[in-house]
């Protein structure tokens, strides 16, 4: 098996809080060692050399070897905790890798060929990343470098799922081998996720009640365009002080509600403003 980074650890006999913050003062991480069917081991790590380390994606997807006085032991890392607010390690979780027995590791997914896809290229799509890593079973031999999802032939509303992954011989994603599936890249069209804008929304909620007030084909008076007031559409608002008046209806005051602000027919008033009129015919 292929070890990509190597670390020195000592062991440790002291335990508990007390213990870690005395390590951290002295610019050690506490960790601890598990699994192959042998016992735990507490060890520590230089800080110095390991804050290096986590900066690079392969620290997390590859077999490391942990160095305790003249032995190496081949590791994963299953878990490192940092500080909130400082860029201090506080801890490593570290696993045995034994070569006859399959390892559980999440490796990075990176993407190619995105920006020359036909989706992006000539339909105008947006490529979004559902996932950026996932979860593979194998033995360490079969573990890969990287895994490389090609995106230059995905066209506009294609999805490509963790089952379109493809792994070398021997390598199995877990949530395949679980019997489910996930998304991992989607392409979409921008314009079909753009929400409407509030102005746009209240010219279309103005037109239809413009369309509801108008007088209808037909109408011979003030009855028909009372009937059109009484429509479905144009109930969203009330109107009070209103008369006939020979062929036409006077409403001297008409609340609606839209941004409030009072409308009738293809006009628009401030709140307030009175004796609006409109003929029948």
């Amino acid at each position: 098996m292929k070890i990509s980074f190597e670390l020195v650890a000592d062991l440790r006999n002291d335990e508990g809080k007390g213990a870690s913050r005395r390590l951290r003062r002295a610019g050690q991480v506490p960790a601890i060692l598990y699994g192959g069917q042998a016992a735990p081991q507490s060890l520590s790590l230089k800080h110095e050399k390991l804050i290096i380390l986590v900066e690079n994606e392969k620290f997390y997807s590859t077999i490391l070897g942990i160095k305790v006085g003249d032995a190496l032991q081949p590791v994963i890392l299953k878990d490192l905790q940092m500080h909130p607010a400082k860029n201090q390690v506080l801890h490593v979780d570290l696993q045995r890798v034994v070569e006859t027995e399959k390892i559980r590791i999440r490796l990075p997914v990176h993407f190619q060929g995105e920006a020359v896809s036909p989706g992006v290229k000539l339909q105008g799509g947006l490529v979004s990343h559902r996932l950026t890593d996932i979860e593979v079973q194998c033995l360490p031999k079969d573990l890969p470098e990287e895994i490389v999802l090609d995106l230059s032939q995905m066209n506009l509303n294609e999805i490509k799922y963790v089952s379109d992954i493809p792994l070398p011989e021997g390598v199995i994603s877990t949530i395949v081998l679980q019997g489910r599936d996930e998304v991992v890249v989607s392409m979409t069209n921008p314009r079909a996720n753009e929400p409407e804008t509030p102005a746009a929304a209240e010219g279309a909620a103005a037109t239809a009640a413009t369309a509801a007030c108008l007088p209808m084909p037909g109408t011979t008076g003030p009855a028909d365009v009372l009937r059109c007031l009484n429509s479905p559409t144009f109930r969203c608002g009330y109107w009070s002080d209103w008369e006939i008046q020979g062929r036409s209806i006077v409403i001297r005051d008409i609340t609606w509600g839209f941004g409030g602000r009072t409308r009738w027919l293809n006009a628009v008033a401030p709140r307030g403003v009175r004796s609006p009129s409109f003929a029948a015919s």
